[in-house]
Formats: structure tokens, C-alpha cells, sequence
């Protein structure tokens, strides 16, 4: 058990939790209702989005990469899919039609950066301006859905017992986890630490770089189908603020752990009901949700650098094994 509690408290993704649980114990204190089922099940609805991406670009910063394109793929995909939908399309042929279209940009980053070894933020900002485009191509307008049951599945639906929610956010963490047991896993981390040294140790850095940013376009997409659900529409420019906040997600979570990028992401959603639970004026919401994020970040800094470390005691000879 020691053993254990020793690793969370050493893991880079510990002050990102610890951050996450202090803004949610205040708000059980401030919002009314906040610890209830319904309550939690609506936050998890609407932080899903954010989580994908920032767990889609933590992935992408480990490889030593960056993407900035992320929000603009959100807005491609939501006009895509509810496009498709609203002309009758089964959602699950929609949502596909949504992820391929999202992987193409995230094939175009991939190749731009890892084979062509362009430089990953101007290559993804050019690719933002290219899906942003297209979104607006595709929807100048917002569009709502006019289907009960497809915004009813995302609010109170569930898939083998699990809500909907849920599984936006576990699909990503299921395939991060995997990748992460496989050697590749390993060679991203590698790449990301030094990609001269890894590449004359014999790893492809460049489809490493090429698979990080395919995976994170995949994730997106998987945020940008949770997000039409959310708000029951299509919007072309309803991702564009998100690619800044997964960023901010992903320093606050440790910049190379995609579990505390998500308890970063989660952290900053709930600032925004601890703002709305203190009634504050609307004046300064946005202010004191900067204020608030910037003492979480200095907090964070604290708990790293002063982070407990649980120490084992000695053994001594004849001792009985302790369970």
C-alpha cells in the first residue's frame, strides 16, 4: 500500500489531481446540488471535449511535437457529422464520415512534420486555417439538430450500462494505454526526449511523429462528435477557443502524462463553476477565471516542488512482512 501511494504522490500527473479535488471540494460548498448524479454526469458532458483534445495534444507533446490545428478539426468534424445527421444519415455512418475527415488533417500534419520535417506549430496553424475554412464551406451558419433522440443519447444515454459521456472520454485513454504497452509506446517517449539519440538508436522518429499526430486528430474527433452532442447543433466556429485551452490542459497536467492533461482539463472546467457558484458579476468572470487559473498553476508549481514523499521505514532483520 505504501509502495503504491509513494508512486501517485511521484507521478507527474499529482499536482494536476490534487488541483482538480480542491476546485471540486469548493464547489460542493458553492453550487447547490454539485455532489449530485445528475450534476456529475452534466459536468462530464461538457468537459469530455476538452479532455479528448488535451489528452489527443499531450500524446503529441510527449513525441516532441505540437498541434495548434486541434480546435479547427473539432469544427470540421461537428459541421461534418451534424450535417450528415440532419440529412438523415445513421449517426454511427455520420460520426465515421467525422473521424475520416478529421484524420485526413491529421495525415497532412503528420506528413508535414514527420517526413517533410516542417515546423510543427507553422504546419498545424496553416492546417488550422484549412479546416477552419472548410468547416465554414460545409456550415456558414449554426445549424441545430432536429432529432430528440440524438441529443437525448448524449445527455442521458449509455452503452453497456456506462454513460455516453464516459466513453468519449475512455475510448482515447484505452488506446493511449495500449500504444503506451507496446514498444512504440516507448519510442514516442524516446523521440520526445531526445529524437537525435533516438533515431541512431535505430527508432523511425519520423512515424513516430507522423502516428502522434493521427492519433491526436482521431481523439479530436471523438471530442468534436461529444461536443455536437453537448450543444445539439453544429457551429463552424464552436472548437476554435478549445486548441488554446488544451494547451493551458496540458501544462497544468504535466506536460507528459495524458492522465494529469486530463485532471488538468477537468480543473479548468471546474473553475468555471466554482466562478458561476460564487456569483460573481458577469463583468468579472473572465478575470477571475484567469485569476483562479493563474493561482492554480502557481499552486501546482508548489506541490512539485514540494510534493510529499512518503518514506518507507527500514526493516529490520526478523521483522514480519507487513501487508
Amino acid at each position: 500500500m505504501k509502495s503504491v501511494l509513494k508512486r501517485i504522490t511521484r507521478s507527474s500527473a499529482f499536482p494536476a489531481f490534487v488541483l482538480m479535488v480542491a476546485v471540486y471540494v469548493a464547489n460542493t460548498f458553492l453550487v447547490k446540488g454539485f455532489t449530485g448524479g445528475a450534476a456529475l454526469l452534466s459536468f462530464i458532458n461538457l468537459a469530455a471535449p476538452l479532455v479528448c483534445l488535451t489528452i489527443a495534444l499531450s500524446v503529441v507533446v510527449i513525441g516532441g511535437g505540437f498541434d495548434v490545428s486541434l480546435g479547427a478539426i473539432v469544427c470540421v468534424v461537428n459541421v461534418t457529422y451534424v450535417t450528415f445527421v440532419d440529412k438523415g444519415v445513421p449517426v454511427f455512418t455520420a460520426a465515421l464520415a467525422g473521424i475520416g475527415l478529421a484524420m485526413a488533417v491529421g495525415l497532412l500534419n503528420g506528413v508535414m512534420v514527420g517526413f517533410f520535417r516542417l515546423n510543427p506549430l507553422l504546419t498545424t496553424f496553416a492546417t488550422t486555417s484549412v479546416a477552419s475554412g472548410l468547416a465554414l464551406c460545409i456550415m456558414p451558419t449554426p445549424s441545430g439538430v432536429g432529432n430528440a433522440d440524438f441529443i437525448r443519447f448524449y445527455s442521458s444515454g449509455n452503452i453497456l450500462g456506462i454513460p455516453t459521456s464516459v466513453w468519449f472520454i475512455l475510448v482515447p485513454l484505452i488506446i493511449w494505454f495500449v500504444i503506451r504497452m507496446t514498444p512504440f509506446g516507448v519510442w514516442i517517449y524516446a523521440v520526445g526526449k531526445d529524437e537525435k539519440k533516438a533515431y541512431f538508436s535505430g527508432i523511425p522518429s519520423n512515424l513516430v511523429h507522423f502516428t502522434t499526430y493521427l492519433y491526436a486528430a482521431f481523439c479530436t474527433a471523438i471530442g468534436a462528435i461529444a461536443l455536437s452532442g453537448n450543444i445539439g447543433g453544429g457551429n463552424p466556429t464552436v472548437g476554435l477557443s478549445l486548441s488554446m485551452n488544451a494547451v493551458a490542459a496540458v501544462v497544468i497536467g504535466g506536460e507528459g502524462n495524458p492522465i494529469g492533461a486530463m485532471f488538468g482539463a477537468m480543473f479548468m472546467y471546474l473553475i468555471t463553476y466554482t466562478v458561476y457558484g460564487a456569483k460573481i458579476n458577469a463583468y468579472y468572470q473572465g478575470l477571475s477565471t484567469a485569476i483562479i487559473m493563474l493561482a492554480g498553476v502557481l499552486l501546482m508549481s508548489l506541490i512539485k516542488k514540494y510534493k510529499p514523499v512518503i518514506r518507507l521505514p527500514l526493516r529490520k532483520a526478523g521483522d514480519k512482512h507487513e501487508e
